[in-house]
C-alpha cells in the first residue's frame, strides 16, 4: 500500500510484507485495488497483470466450453434414456399382446380338438 508512488523498478513485496506473492513486476497492483480485478483498464503496470488476466480469461473460456459440452452430453443421454424407456414400454406391450394371442390360439385349438374338427 505504501508503494503506490514508488517507481516501477522498486519491488512492491519489499515494502509491504502482507502483499500476496504474485510476480514483482506488478507495481500497478496496489493502484488497481487487487490482483484479480482485471476489469477493463489494460494499460500500464507492466505485462504480468495483463498476462495473468488473459490466462484467467482463457481458463474461463475453456471452462465454459467444457461446461457446454458436458450439458450437451447430459442432454443427449437423457434423450437416449427416454428413447430406451419408450422402446421398452412398446416391447413390453408387444410381448403382452403376443402372449394374449398365443393363449387365445391355444384355447381355440383345444376347442377345435374337443369338437373333433
Amino acid at each position: 500500500p505504501s508503494a503506490c508512488g514508488a517507481p516501477p523498478s522498486a519491488p512492491p513485496a519489499a515494502s509491504s510484507p502482507a502483499a500476496p506473492p504474485p510476480p514483482t513486476t506488478t507495481a500497478a497492483v496496489p493502484q488497481s485495488g487487487g490482483v484479480k480485478t482485471g476489469g477493463g483498464g489494460g494499460g500500464g503496470g507492466g505485462g504480468a497483470l495483463p498476462a495473468q488476466v488473459q490466462k484467467l480469461r482463457d481458463a474461463n473460456a475453456k471452462y465454459k466450453q467444457l461446461l457446454k459440452l458436458a450439458k450437451e452430453r447430459i442432454q443427449a443421454q437423457e434423450e437416449e434414456l427416454e428413447r430406451l424407456r419408450v422402446e421398452s414400454r412398446r416391447a413390453s406391450q408387444e410381448l403382452t399382446a403376443e402372449r394374449k394371442r398365443r393363449a387365445e390360439w391355444q384355447v381355440e385349438r383345444a376347442r377345435l380338438l374337443a369338437n373333433g374338427d
